[in-house]
């Protein structure tokens, strides 16, 4: 192997020089234990200082750390009049490797600094793309919030081809049944082993359109920080990620302080309407973006909660939506696992305006 390394200008990587063909003007790289060939006109070459960052070689134009106690100096390595330089235009330092050495820094090398901010950049623009985490909650059972979950992650999936992931801390995984789609064993490669750090399989619903399954047993206390550093390696692959909440001890509350967005499913009656006010008051209101009225009918005493709970949502300025209605079409499509948005029937368009303008609410449209 060469002492060097190159640029390529095609696929802005850096590789170790293997071979040089000066006769054809060609150069064998090599990365990752693949070799590759180029052209003189494709790369830069990057010479070797015959300084080292612990055993790594440090090259020209590599970005690099120079530590001192708590002192800390960072810069481009350049070639300046015969001699290796740690350069840094902003800060404007401009210090020899030598005079740094033997002053007794010692120097941490992030390698190329084409390379090293280009992958920062993508870093910084995958979080800033990420959409949200929405929790979908009411601690009253049986208000449908497995199926509002599906629909919401579902329009992004399918419509908006957002790429989506679903969690849940339902034990049942009923996810799984709405979509119509089986694993063998939930026991294992679920949600906490990712936490863990474990092989986990992560399971597709449809296009765009993922889940992660809960395995079934207690989320321990001491997952609270390895549960939040897995979300944040979440949202770089995901640009929604829409959580199926039912009260579990532990999990439920890291679900709250994870999300960035709330909706609370309800139905227009006495017990489900105190469940909804009694959980405005225990999470940040400002991430409650909608509250959605389920599985109603047209009876007198549904119209006068809804007209409540307008009322009082009104003054906290939160979206209460128009009400989703049971009919036996929606029955036939859980039936037949069919997703609402792969329905084509006219009578479904209303239901799917409900979730639209919720999504409205959450994307602050």
């Amino acid at each position: 192997m060469l002492r060097g390394k190159i640029y390529s200008y095609t696929d802005k990587k850096t590789y170790s020089v293997g071979f040089i063909d000066y006769r054809n003007k060609k150069i064998t790289a090599i990365s990752n234990q693949q070799k590759k060939e180029f052209s003189f006109k494709e790369v830069e070459w990057l010479e070797a200082t015959g300084y080292t960052a612990g055993t790594s070689m440090i090259y020209r134009q590599d970005f690099i750390l120079a530590v001192q106690n708590d002192e800390v100096l960072s810069g481009i390595v350049i070639k300046k009049f015969g001699a290796w330089h740690l350069y840094n235009k902003k800060r404007e330092l401009s210090k020899s490797l030598r005079t740094l050495k033997e002053s007794g820094y010692t120097f941490v090398n992030l390698k190329n600094y084409k390379t090293y901010f280009k992958n920062k950049l993508e870093k910084i623009k995958k979080l800033e793309d990420f959409m949200g985490i929405i929790l979908v909650k009411n601690n009253k059972g049986g208000v449908g919030k497995t199926y509002i979950t599906l629909q919401l992650a579902a329009y992004k999936a399918l419509i908006k081809n957002k790429k989506t992931l679903i969690l849940t801390s339902d034990s049942q995984n009923d996810i799984l049944k709405f979509a119509g789609i089986k694993i063998e064993d939930t026991s294992k490669a679920g949600l906490e082993d990712f936490i863990e750090g474990k092989s986990y399989k992560i399971k597709k619903l449809r296009e765009n359109l993922f889940f992660l399954h809960l395995q079934g047993y207690k989320i321990k206390n001491s997952f609270d920080e390895a549960f939040k550093r897995a979300i944040k390696l979440l949202k770089d692959e995901y640009d929604y990620i829409v959580i199926d909440g039912s009260p579990v001890m532990g999990l439920d509350n890291l679900f709250i302080e994870i999300s960035d967005h709330i909706v609370i499913p309800t139905f227009l009656d006495s017990i489900t309407t105190h469940s909804v006010l009694s959980m405005l008051k225990k999470v940040d209101l400002n991430k409650v973006k909608a509250v959605v009225p389920n599985r109603t009918g047209r009876t007198k005493l549904e119209k006068e909660y809804y007209d409540f709970l307008n009322k009082k949502l009104g003054v906290q300025g939160i979206h209460l939506s128009f009400p989703i209605p049971e009919i036996s079409l929606i029955s036939k499509l859980i039936d037949k696992e069919t997703l609402l948005w792969e329905s084509k029937a006219k009578k479904l368009d209303y239901i799917k305006g409900i979730f639209i303008n919720i999504w409205k609410e959450i994307d602050n449209e």
